[in-house]
């Protein structure tokens, strides 16, 4: 992560990813642009949508990064998240089995969240966020988009795909800020 000028780092870190993660996926278009990088792609939503709260914040990722983000989180994600996911999915549609399913479904959005919050915690610990954009403000939408669209180059070079691999994920999100 390069310097260029810096923003304060939110005051919760782990919980303002978990909203704008919620938000962000109730959106238009994302949660189908999700899953289908997670299943066609083996992609982990949750890095996608941590690649969006750090552009939004005005953090510029490289495939360096999303590969610490990675070792960060994969043990719990493989461990805890995707068995959960799974059980979820063959429980789904059992209509006898509606109460347990809901349960499930909460256990597997707690875990996600405690993987959130995993990644947030690779924000600098000095409090101030890096920016790798040098003019304007961060909060312009134009730069945002481009390090968006730059945070997802990295981390398609992260899964070796090419950057095309997210492109419904990246329209949903610009289309939701226009």
């Amino acid at each position: 992560m390069k310097n260029s000028e810096t923003r304060q780092r939110p005051a919760d870190p782990g919980q303002d990813l978990w909203h704008y993660a919620n938000a962000l996926y109730a959106r238009e278009g994302v949660a189908r642009a999700c899953l289908h990088a997670q299943d066609a792609l083996g992609a982990d939503v949750n890095l996608l949508l941590y690649a969006a709260w750090c552009a939004q914040l005005g953090q510029s990722l490289s495939a360096g990064d999303f590969a610490e983000a990675e070792q960060r989180c994969s043990v719990w994600r493989d461990t805890v998240v995707r068995p959960l996911r799974s059980q979820r999915r063959r429980w789904k549609g059992a209509l006898e089995r509606a109460r347990e399913y809901s349960a499930i479904k909460q256990l597997e959005l707690a875990a996600e969240r405690a993987q959130l919050e995993m990644l947030a915690g690779l924000l600098s610990p000095a409090g101030e966020l890096s920016l790798r954009a040098g003019r304007g403000s961060a909060d312009d939408h134009g730069e945002a988009a481009d390090r968006l669209h730059a945070n997802l180059v990295a981390l398609a070079a992260h899964y070796a795909v090419t950057a095309a691999a997210f492109r419904d994920f990246e329209a949903a999100l610009n289309a939701a800020q226009d």
